[in-house]
């Protein structure tokens, strides 16, 4: 009788990996959400092509939308140091380069979804243009030549977070999405009512309405 014993420690080791990643990045995690942050720094002269392609989201449709599992992101160009303040030291302290900085909540999809790797690997398939445009311009980005290379990559510009608070700790976008188009028709709904006289008549359409709001 053959006993498959190899199977067995390849398995244990993966979940000694991913309980030892718990531990290592705990301030990062809440349950299936998973709060990434990154700094990374830009070479010289190439700040304005990175902070002219941020703007054009400001007014268009935003790179992170084919990438459900995204609640929020943030990109922004950091390029010095806010040092106008009562207190700050003396002599003020200067930035050696400028940088982006990029912050996301995300939410695992499923069970066993590697936080953050998998995320940044599904980044730059899914944001391969926006990639190379904002992190091309970054050091070391030529390293980065794949999906795997760049998650190793830009991980080591990540910034552990320090507090991390989840409102909805199991919703997922597109459920807030559908539960605020919910509020605004329940709302609605009130609004347009609120002074009817007929109870039967208000009834009767709550419960048409209803239907859709809480299927």
């Amino acid at each position: 009788m053959k006993v498959r014993v190899r199977p067995r420690i390849l398995d244990a080791r993966k979940q000694l990996r991913a309980s030892r990643d718990r531990c290592q990045d705990a301030g990062n995690r809440r349950g299936r959400f998973y709060a990434f942050t990154s700094l990374t720094p830009i070479k010289p002269g190439s700040a304005a092509a990175v902070d002219l392609e941020l703007r054009r989201y400001e007014t268009g449709p935003s790179p992170f939308r084919n990438l459900p599992e995204v609640h929020a992101a943030r990109l922004v160009v950091i390029d010095q140091l806010k040092t106008g303040w009562f207190g700050a030291p003396d002599p003020r302290p200067q930035l050696r380069s400028q940088y982006v900085l990029f912050t996301a909540d995300i939410i695992a999809p499923y069970d066993g979804y590697a936080m953050p790797d998998q995320f940044l690997e599904r980044m730059y398939v899914s944001l391969r243009a926006e990639v190379h445009t904002i992190w091309g311009q970054c050091y070391g980005f030529a390293t980065a030549r794949n999906p795997m290379q760049f998650a190793s990559w830009l991980k080591r510009s990540q910034l552990d977070t320090s507090l991390y608070f989840v409102g909805y700790p199991d919703a997922t976008p597109e459920e807030l999405s559908e539960a605020l188009q919910v509020r605004d028709e329940l709302i609605e709904f009130v609004r347009t009512h609120q002074y009817l006289n007929r109870w039967d008549t208000i009834w009767r359409a709550y419960l048409t309405r209803g239907a859709a709001w809480f299927p």
